[in-house]
């Protein structure tokens, strides 16, 4: 896949994501791309779509927080998961406002992002299997 289309699927999943900051996540995010459900892992920094401020995605997205709890500002909200440092999943629906906030230590994630017009099906163990993989490499 060139550059022109996983850009295309970025902007697809993600929002209007510019040239310049996609190829920052490129540096910094792995990014496992297809049109209808994509994995999005920052490993060097915080990437600069997810912090900035409340911005929005036009797919369903799904943070994992493997490294921590970390912190969302949702609305103008902050939250943080109540199960304290334990890891936590956070869920969006598309459109919502919101944004990473920036921590003392950068922590990773994964953030899968699933397409809302495809309407796709995304078999769970399928799903779980990939995340586990991750998480254990």
């Amino acid at each position: 896949m060139n550059k022109k289309e996983q850009l295309s699927i970025v902007r697809s999943l993600v929002g209007p994501v510019s040239g310049p900051m996609f190829e920052d996540m490129c540096r910094s995010v792995q990014m496992y791309l297809t049109p209808d459900v994509s994995l999005f892992i920052p490993f060097l920094d915080y990437c600069e779509y997810a912090v900035s401020p409340q911005h929005t995605h036009p797919g369903y997205s799904f943070i994992c927080n493997h490294s921590g709890p970390g912190e969302v500002r949702v609305h103008h909200e902050t939250k943080r998961s109540p199960y304290g440092n334990a890891p936590s999943i956070c869920a969006f629906s598309p459109d919502v406002p919101h944004e990473e906030i920036m921590e003392d230590q950068f922590r990773s994630y994964i953030a899968v992002v699933i397409n809302q017009i495809n309407s796709c099906v995304v078999p769970v163990p399928c799903l779980s299997a990939a995340l586990s993989v991750l998480i254990n490499e």
